[in-house]
C-alpha cells in the first residue's frame, strides 16, 4: 500500500487488520482555486 494509488478498501482491509468505515475526500484538500465546490 502507498499514498500514490487509489487502493480499493477491500484490498486494504484484506492486507491489514482494520475495518474502513468511511472513504471520502477531505474538505479543502483541493486547495483554494477560483471556483470552490460546496460540500453538503
Amino acid at each position: 500500500m502507498s499514498n500514490t494509488l487509489n487502493t480499493p478498501v477491500e484490498a486494504f482491509e484484506y492486507a491489514y487488520p482494520m475495518r474502513i468505515s468511511r472513504y471520502q475526500l477531505r474538505d479543502g484538500s483541493g486547495g483554494e482555486g477560483a471556483h470552490r465546490a460546496v460540500m453538503a
